[in-house]
């Protein structure tokens, strides 16, 4: 007996046409779904990150009793108070440093650690636009400055000194003061965007070794501005000005208020 084949019909060149713009429809109005869902999720990231930052600081402050943070090495101590020297002006964790919108921070001669420097902005501003982390660049004049700290070292390891806590004097566990961390569970790391969160801490207290005065950032005047956790947001720029109390986010900036000018 003969088999007989059936000839195999393939897929006409309309049929496929139209398959193809079917798919490319689909795709056009799923993209931008996915996108906003991996954006929202970004921010989402970052949302929880300045807030876990900005609470993990106040604890530390709360169970050491200092007013600022101090800068690593210093051991320091509720006696030793907060100079310009061994005060920690800006918290940062890893990651690229973002560009600064100009004047998000200027802060008052003779309330800083660069004392060369009358206009000392945001560490990672543009050249021209204060000073960096890497000095020389900028308008820092490599003035050496105790500007920058690593998140981590404040708040998961301890590298900064801060005195554990002591139960000496007849101190109990609630009234003892000391490093009790970790304050994070982790390495934080950079922002869902690749850039560093930052924070502001130089407006915790006011240097003790400020300028006599009633104006911003001096002894009687205290700082007029909020402490505030900031991640730079998909655009990798600090648009936020910190230099008023009741910060608000700038542009796509994602922040968290740590504390006022009452603190």
């Amino acid at each position: 007996m003969k088999r007989t084949l059936k000839a195999e019909t393939g897929m006409s060149l309309v049929e496929a046409t139209i398959i193809l713009m079917v798919l490319a429809v689909l795709t056009s109005v799923i993209a931008p779904s996915v996108g906003d869902y991996v954006e929202e999720a970004r921010a989402t990231k970052a949302k929880e990150d300045v807030e876990v930052i900005g609470t993990g600081i106040l604890r530390l402050l709360r169970d050491t009793g200092l007013p600022c943070l101090s800068s690593e090495g210093s051991a320091p101590t509720i006696a030793d108070g907060c100079t310009m020297a061994n005060r920690v002006d800006a918290l940062l964790s890893s990651g690229a440093a973002p560009n600064v919108t100009a004047g998000a921070v200027v802060l008052p001669s003779n309330t800083h650690g660069n004392t060369g420097n009358a206009s000392n902005n945001w560490p990672g501003s543009t050249s021209g636009n204060g000073v960096d982390t890497n000095p020389g660049g900028g308008d820092d004049t490599n003035v050496g400055i105790n500007l920058t700290a690593s998140v981590d070292d404040h708040l998961v390891t301890n590298t900064a000194g801060y005195t554990g806590v002591s139960f000496t004097g007849g101190g109990t566990p609630a009234k003892a003061t000391g490093w009790r961390g970790a304050y994070l569970t982790g390495a934080v790391g950079a922002d869902p965007w690749g850039f560093r969160y930052s924070a502001n801490t130089i407006f915790l207290t006011v240097a003790s070794d400020s300028a006599t005065g009633t104006g911003n950032g001096q002894l009687s005047g205290g700082w007029s501005s909020d402490v505030v956790v900031v991640s730079a947001g998909s655009n990798g720029a600090i648009d936020t000005l910190f230099m008023s109390n009741g910060a608000t986010a700038g542009s796509d900036d994602i922040i968290y208020v740590v504390s006022g000018s009452t603190r």
